[in-house]
């Protein structure tokens, strides 16, 4: 009904004003037939005196118009001041209900925008300057590990005190190719000099630029840990904090019955079979590792992004995929003798459903020689990560143009995970990831010519 009053109101003002202006039109028109008249008697006359125009006033002049031409030029002139006017008051009305319609639409922005200062505001109380605690720290180009950069970008600024509500246009500021372009794409309708929450870019980045599927063998590496002879309490202490550390980065933080034995079920997974695994994991919506990220971006808790759904949404999660790995697992033939990633499914049976009674596995290398071997590799791996002075190894790029930043951050992770600094990346990404002392290139039951078949860079001297 409102819109059809305004309908009908905006047609009868759009007649008034044709109406109007057809007036003027006619008016116009007669008062030019009127001044061509009398220029035509001046000149045919000769008088030498002025004659004046229906604009003087004259009243003889107005009153010598011929019948046809209307009415008395007095009306038509006061006509003309009335449309006059009337137009006046119609552009007075109308430029003030466009002030009234600016004035509400700045009202709306301004609102907005305090919203989102409150959300993300732009300076604190200590003066802090955007860009100015991570200036000399490197960019991201989605050539590392997303994990193993968020973990140190965020360590640096809470080092400096920036507050959180910063952290995503100071990683913004970090993105660049590849990243800065996904970065675009993944948030497209973000008005200029706004970000989105920390929890949603957090967990989008690590999505994109963190391993899939890597945290059943990050839950391995920590509950299989066993205390190598020769090695301090304090020593193995720090090794189980580091694996913690790496086993949240995958977002796994004290995890149910139904995702410890989803992850149980992976581990017993060869190597060719997790790959085939995988690839129906990323078909299926249900398990998939995107549809857990979506599960986690969803949350209307999210606070850091992951492990952020509640924990019965998560489990519930998890035991559709722990039935999907039964039903995959029980259809697999027996595994090749070769294969690294099984052979040891007692020690994460027993640690991982908590059985305290259950008697531990042997250590990797059973027997002294066997122990002597491991040792003195992680003596060999201690010295060339704790060794500062040298170039990390050449994973990525040639000898003349290594690739640097990508080739120190690889370096690092395995520093940190304790795997193998011979491999290749493609050896590595092959096998899993599993401690450098069982690599099948450069491990305990490798040979020293293998050993010495490493990438440049990764032995304990320049000649490897």
């Amino acid at each position: 009904m409102a819109e059809a009053t305004a309908r009908e109101t905006a047609a009868l003002e759009a007649a008034a004003i044709s109406r109007r202006n057809i007036q003027l039109l006619d008016i116009e028109t007669r008062d030019l037939a009127r001044r061509s008249t009398s220029a035509g008697s001046r000149s045919s006359s000769g008088s030498p005196h002025r004659q004046r125009s229906p604009r003087d006033g004259s009243p003889s002049e107005l009153g010598a118009r011929s019948p046809r031409q209307g009415p008395s030029p007095p009306s038509e002139v006061a006509t003309l001041l009335q449309l006059f006017a009337d137009q006046r008051r119609e552009d007075r009305r109308e430029a003030a209900e466009q002030r009234r319609e600016d004035r509400r639409e700045a009202a709306e922005r301004e609102a907005r925008l305090e919203a989102r200062l409150l959300q993300a505001p732009s300076t604190n109380s200590g003066g802090y300057r955007i860009g100015t605690a991570a200036k000399e720290f490197r960019p991201f180009e989605g050539k590392e590990d997303g994990a193993a950069y968020i973990l140190e970008f965020t360590h640096l600024l809470g080092t400096h005190e920036v507050p959180v509500a910063h952290w995503p246009r100071e990683l913004s500021l970090k993105l660049k190719g590849s990243a800065a372009n996904w970065y675009m794409a993944r948030f497209p309708d973000l008005p200029a000099g706004t970000f989105p929450l920390w929890s949603e870019l957090h967990a989008a980045l690590l999505h994109a630029y963190s391993q899939s599927y890597g945290a059943a063998g990050a839950y391995q590496n920590l509950h299989s840990l066993r205390r190598l002879p020769g090695s301090t309490g304090k020593e193995t202490y720090a090794r189980v904090e580091e694996l913690s550390m790496l086993l949240r980065r995958k977002g796994v933080s004290n995890p149910g019955q139904e995702e410890q034995n989803a992850y149980i079920l992976q581990n017993q997974l060869t190597a060719g079979e997790s790959a085939r695994w995988i690839s129906l994991a990323n078909a299926d919506e249900k398990i998939s590792d995107a549809a857990l990220n979506a599960l986690e971006l969803g949350a209307a808790d999210a606070r850091t992004g992951r492990l952020s759904c509640p924990p019965s949404t998560r489990e519930a999660f998890f035991a559709a995929r722990r039935e999907h790995l039964r039903n995959f697992l029980t259809e697999q033939g027996p595994a090749p003798t070769g294969d690294r990633s099984v052979g040891s499914s007692s020690a994460r049976a027993a640690v991982s459903t908590g059985d305290d009674a259950a008697e531990p596995p042997a250590p990797p290398a059973a027997g002294v020689a066997r122990a002597a071997v491991v040792a003195r590799l992680q003596a060999h791996h201690k010295e060339r990560g704790d060794d500062t002075a040298r170039s990390a190894p050449l994973y990525y790029g040639t000898a003349k143009h290594p690739e640097s930043i990508r080739n120190a951050a690889a370096f690092a992770e395995r520093k940190t995970a304790q795997w193998c600094f011979g491999c290749t990346p493609k050896q590595l990404a092959a096998q899993g990831p599993i401690p450098h002392w069982e690599c099948q290139h450069h491990g305990q039951d490798a040979s020293d010519a293998d050993r010495a078949n490493r990438v440049p860079g990764s032995g304990r001297s320049t000649r490897r």
